[in-house]
């Protein structure tokens, strides 16, 4: 029982990183991303595995910063509009 201890628990941290590897992978299939499919789990696949699971979430984590960023663009400009159409009716 004791030899196997050390087989089972490596077994199931191996499962473990494919499940944390293969995770984010399947959370990226939309129904409109067919098309970039392959190379989107090329890429996911290599920078997981090349530059490390931790610097792969800490970047994807900072991009998701990014349509916050425009949103607030866009939230801006369209008080300008707001406020140019109320100045050519007033």
């Amino acid at each position: 029982m004791q030899s196997e201890k050390g087989t089972i628990l490596g077994i199931f941290r191996s499962l473990q990183a494919l499940a944390r590897s293969i995770g984010p992978l399947i959370a990226s299939f939309g129904k409109f991303s067919f098309f970039f499919l392959n190379i989107k789990i090329l890429f996911l696949i290599v920078a997981y595995w090349s530059i490390g699971e931790k610097t792969t979430y800490v970047f994807g984590s900072i991009s998701l910063i990014i349509p916050l960023f425009i949103l607030i663009n866009v939230q801006h400009h369209l008080r300008q509009i707001h406020l140019i159409s109320k100045e050519k009716l007033g």
